[in-house]
């Protein structure tokens, strides 16, 4: 009974205590919020979306306008087959050159994450490696084309996780935990 009473008082206590958990949690994660709220939520069907739109806003911070552009969700394909898609890719902006290719992966599961992540980072630098021709286009813009030239020279093969991942291998952390990844996702989705 001690027990029961002790676990109810833990979790009272807990689900009593969000205002000082909204001040902690909260500035990355209300900021985030405040800049995503104008766009589309259909953009946020896909869950991995609020974390590379995260990813990107933090990006900004150390790759900024006007000397580079960072750019989502970019796919390759050869011979119509989709290869694969680059979650974050930062261009330099005086010769459009990619210098840094970024995957990002927030899941429970960080170890597979890592592993997933660094199998998509070799398999795009392999096909670059190739030569061999290929599309490589932002679906959303179609206009935006790019060519493999542009990614050859690649200084920085990144992987980016939620908050903790770096004690899994991560390269880099974002500043939100998973939940706080999928909450803002679940706000943005249903207002």
């Amino acid at each position: 009974m001690n027990r029961k009473i002790l676990i109810w008082i833990f979790f009272g206590f807990h689900s009593l205590v969000p205002i000082d958990s909204l001040a902690r949690e909260s500035n990355s994660f209300y900021e985030f919020y405040k800049l995503f709220k104008n766009s589309p939520p259909a953009q946020y069907q896909v869950t991995g979306t609020i974390c590379e739109q995260v990813a990107k806003k933090q990006l900004e911070s150390y790759f900024s306008d006007p000397e580079y552009t960072i750019q989502t969700g970019i796919t390759y394909q050869r011979n119509g087959k989709t290869l694969g898609e680059l979650d974050l890719v930062v261009f330099r902006n005086s010769d459009h050159q990619a210098i840094l290719v970024g995957e990002v992966k927030c899941r429970r599961n960080l170890v597979r994450a890592r592993r997933k992540a660094k199998q998509q980072l070799k398999r795009f630098a392999y096909a670059i490696e190739s030569k061999t021709p290929m599309e490589i286009f932002d679906p959303d813009h179609p206009e935006a084309r790019y060519h493999f030239s542009q990614f050859e020279n690649i200084k920085s093969w990144i992987t980016i996780s939620q908050k903790g991942g770096k004690r899994a291998g991560f390269d880099w952390a974002l500043d939100l935990t998973l939940h706080q990844l999928l909450k803002l996702r679940r706000k943005l989705l249903t207002e």
